[in-house]
């Protein structure tokens, strides 16, 4: 079964793969290979973790790797969304706000 699991993992991983490769090629990202490449290396991860979970293979150890890579690309994540939109949030703020004081009081404006 665990057999099954990577040869399930590996398709996969090569499916969405090529599919985050034609969709960054699409909206002509930078660097479309490496998120292509990322994409794989990151699904294949997930399909060892399940199958050494499956096979009770040092499973304390891949759970907690697996748990701390996707807590720090969250957070790498989070990060760079926060910083690099900054102003875009802000200025989404101050529209918001400019057009709940221009309306009448509603029944929202208590949020």
């Amino acid at each position: 079964m665990a057999g099954f699991i990577l040869l399930a993992g590996a398709w996969l991983a090569q499916y969405l793969g090529r599919s985050m490769l034609v969709w960054a090629v699409n909206e002509g990202m930078p660097s479309p290979r490496k998120l292509a490449a990322l994409t794989r290396l990151i699904l294949f991860f997930v399909a060892v973790v399940v199958a050494a979970d499956h096979l009770d293979f040092a499973r304390s150890v891949f759970l907690a790797s697996f748990i701390i890579l996707v807590g720090g690309a969250v957070l790498a994540a989070s990060l760079a969304i926060g910083l690099g939109a900054r102003t875009e949030v802000q200025r989404y703020l101050e529209q918001r706000g400019d057009r709940q004081s221009s309306n009448e009081e509603s029944i929202w404006s208590h949020l």
